[in-house]
C-alpha cells in the first residue's frame, strides 16, 4: 500500500513543478532578465533616439537617432516575436527605460541647446557598450535557443551604432564633461 500511495504521489509532483513552471512563464532567471534589460534597452533607445531628432541642431546626430528608433522598434518586434513563439513571459505593454537610463533621458532633456548632441552622442556610446555586452553574455551563456539566436544576430547590429556613435561622439568633439555621471 505505501508503495502504491508513493507511486500515485510522483505524478502528482511532476505535475504540480510543470504547473509552477507554466506559472513562471516558463523562463529561468537568467532569461526574465535578459528579457527585461533588452525591453529596457530598446525603450531607452527609441526614446533617446526621438528626442534627439526633436532637439539636435546636427543633421547627423539626427539621422542617428531616426535609426535607432527604427532600429531597436524592429529588434522589440523580434524580441515579442520570440516571446510569443516560445510562450514566454513579455515585458509590460509600454517598456520603460531602467531607472539610469530614465536618468539619462532625463540630463538629455534638460542640456543646454549648445551641448545636447555631445550629451545624447555620449549616452548612445554608453548605452551600445552596455548593450553589447548583455547581447555577448546571453549568446554564450543564455539558455533559451531562439532568445540566444536573436542575441547572436543583434550583435553586429549593436557593435554597427557603437562604432557610428564612437565615430559621431570623436566629430563633435569627445564626451562632455558636465553630465555629472559616473560613466563620464
Amino acid at each position: 500500500m505505501l508503495r502504491f500511495l508513493l507511486f500515485a504521489a510522483v505524478p502528482l509532483a511532476v505535475l504540480a513543478a510543470n504547473d509552477a513552471h507554466a506559472q513562471s512563464g516558463g523562463a529561468s532567471a537568467v532569461t526574465s532578465r535578459f528579457i527585461a534589460k533588452a525591453a529596457a534597452t530598446d525603450a531607452f533607445e527609441q526614446d533617446a533616439g526621438n528626442l534627439a531628432q526633436k532637439s539636435s541642431q546636427n543633421a547627423e546626430v539626427k539621422a542617428f537617432g531616426a535609426m535607432m528608433v527604427k532600429d531597436h522598434t524592429d529588434s522589440t518586434a523580434k524580441l515579442l516575436a520570440i516571446l510569443d513563439k516560445d510562450h514566454l513571459p513579455k515585458p509590460s505593454k509600454m517598456p520603460n527605460p531602467d531607472p539610469n537610463q530614465a536618468k539619462q533621458l532625463t540630463d538629455l532633456v534638460h542640456a543646454p541647446k549648445g551641448q545636447f548632441d555631445r550629451a545624447y552622442v555620449h549616452t548612445q556610446v554608453v548605452a551600445h557598450q552596455q548593450a553589447l555586452a548583455l547581447m555577448q553574455d546571453y549568446a554564450s551563456t543564455g539558455d533559451n535557443a531562439d532568445l540566444k539566436q536573436l542575441a547572436k544576430d543583434t550583435e553586429g547590429v549593436v557593435q554597427r551604432h557603437l562604432d557610428m556613435a564612437k565615430k559621431l561622439e570623436s566629430q563633435l568633439g569627445g564626451p562632455p564633461r558636465s553630465l555629472g555621471r559616473k560613466e563620464d
